[in-house]
């Protein structure tokens, strides 16, 4: 029987009443959200489920992930953010599961394959997640360890299996060797950037004035405008005791660099024997000591051939991987 346009047009309409009336954002398969707009899909439903709902096994919800037609209890309410987050999105299942691999808005099966949990953010070591039939009720932000995670039965996750390509994988001179991670590291979070031309130089030294300004950027500080590309860097250096603003267009050494993140840090203690299984130790300039031995304790500087080599110039490369390094250190 075909309907007329009236009937079409009261169609639609009854059907967005009811996508409003539930309570669930209307998200249409299309393109893939983002983690930050699936956290945000997320807890808009905070105020509608907060902590203490009641909700059991009594609770049920339709899903559309395509796995499972529906999940009762901590099940239903991992698919009814899944869906406000995801829409219509097929959803794959993980297992074993990798930490590594978890991401926002991903469920977790966990406790001997007896209770979901949702994703909500992924730090360093652990993740926050919502969940329901927690103590018969809804539950917000209980953290998981990545151990926990590891442990986990399987997983749900709704993002496609290709992952996003990577900011250095579009450079064509990186090599694939210990320093790759390091440079995606800086270049995600916008501390380098690339040279031209799907460049990254990973071999040409850095200056004192790019780490003065990679160091302020990562304060969250505008370092555009100015005299020059890194004056704000230094003026921002020089003010926080980072350095004395000296020489800012000289290549860096290993020791300065390592000195700049120490103090950055807040100057913590070190043991001085730390230096000792290198044997171009006494080379460490007196007023570094602290701070390479600092870096060494804490994995930031390795040696090369057995040795410090803290008057060598610090590549980009070498520059990145210790800024990486330094920024999961201290988050």
């Amino acid at each position: 029987m075909k309907r007329t346009n009236s009937e079409r047009i009261l169609c639609v309409i009854l059907a967005l009443c009811l996508i409003l009336a539930s309570g669930v954002t209307a998200v249409f398969a299309s393109d893939t959200p983002t983690q930050a707009q699936v956290y945000e899909r997320i807890v808009a439903l905070k105020d509608q489920y907060p902590d203490g709902t009641p909700w059991t096994n009594d609770n049920y919800y339709d899903w559309n992930g395509g796995i499972y037609s529906r999940g009762y209890g901590c099940a239903g309410f991992a698919f009814l953010l899944s869906d406000a987050a995801f829409g219509d999105l097929p959803a794959r299942l993980i297992e074993p599961v990798d930490f590594n691999d978890v991401r926002v808005g991903d469920i977790l099966r966990i406790n001997g394959d007896t209770h979901s949990v949702i994703v909500l953010t992924v730090g360093k070591d652990s993740v926050t997640v919502a969940e329901g039939n927690y103590n018969y009720s809804v539950h917000w932000g209980r953290a998981l360890t990545a151990a926990e995670v590891n442990a986990a039965d399987y997983m749900l996750t709704r993002y496609p299996e290709e992952k996003p390509a990577r900011p250095v994988d579009a450079m064509t001179d990186v090599p694939d060797d210990w320093s790759r991670e390091g440079i995606n590291y800086c270049m995600e979070h916008d501390l380098m950037n690339g040279t031209g031309n799907n460049t990254f130089s990973p071999n040409v030294p850095t200056t004192r004035g790019m780490l003065m300004t990679i160091l302020a950027r990562a304060s969250g500080v505008n370092t555009d405008g100015g005299p020059t590309w890194y004056h704000k860097g230094m003026v921002w250096a020089m003010a926080n005791n980072i350095s004395d603003g000296t020489r800012p267009e000289a290549d860096i050494t290993r020791e300065e660099l390592v000195t700049m993140l120490w103090r950055q840090t807040g100057r913590p203690a070190a043991s001085l024997s730390a230096l000792n299984p290198f044997p171009d130790s006494s080379s460490v300039s007196p007023w570094t000591r602290d701070a390479v031995a600092w870096a060494v304790e804490k994995g930031l500087l390795n040696g090369i051939d057995g040795c410090i080599v803290p008057r060598e110039n610090a590549t980009r490369a070498e520059v990145a991987v210790l800024l990486m390094r330094w920024q999961k250190l201290t988050v």
